[in-house]
């Protein structure tokens, strides 16, 4: 039983640094920037969001993963 709430209790923590890492990363973040979701970009570009998510997956466009959400600065797609 006190491995199965010390695991409990690892588990948790790892995941309360992950998100603390996700805010720290978040704060950081200019703010004048206008982050995208990949549907958001998919309509803009015309493409299917699956796409744009295998895009910033591969690296081929810029973004940022915050948890399991991506996030794409609109000044790097080049339009308005």
């Amino acid at each position: 039983m006190n491995d199965l709430i010390s695991k409990i209790l690892a588990a948790n923590a790892a995941y309360m640094n992950t998100m603390t890492e996700v805010v720290k990363e978040l704060s950081t973040l200019n703010n004048e920037t206008e982050w995208l979701t990949p549907k958001q970009v998919a309509v803009t570009l015309q493409m299917d969001e699956n796409t744009i998510r295998k895009l910033c997956r591969e690296k081929s466009i810029y973004a940022k993963r915050f948890g399991s959400n991506w996030r794409i600065p609109k000044h790097t797609l080049g339009v308005q």
